[in-house]
């Protein structure tokens, strides 16, 4: 599996949740500004990952740029990638 990428962290407010996958296995979830969610799909799916942009759920508040790697999941032996 390659590094994931590092996407922007500007601390914009998030207002998109990007799901990715390794396999059919849900491995870990990204969050975007609008601006930055298509950029940050693309570096996703050229990272070898499935990518797919939903919504947030009320009350989540997360920044632009925050990745989350279930620790269960196949990502979750990428140190390259801070947390």
């Amino acid at each position: 599996m390659s590094t994931l990428p590092t996407l922007s962290d500007r601390g914009d407010p998030a207002a998109v949740r990007i799901e990715l996958y390794t396999a059919d296995s849900l491995d870990g979830c990204a969050y975007t500004c609008d601006a930055h969610a298509a950029p940050a799909v693309a570096a996703f799916g050229g990272a070898g990952l499935a990518a797919y942009p939903a919504g947030l759920e009320p009350g989540v508040s997360r920044p632009c740029g925050h990745v989350y790697v279930y620790p269960t999941g196949a990502l979750a032996g990428d140190l390259d990638h801070p947390r």
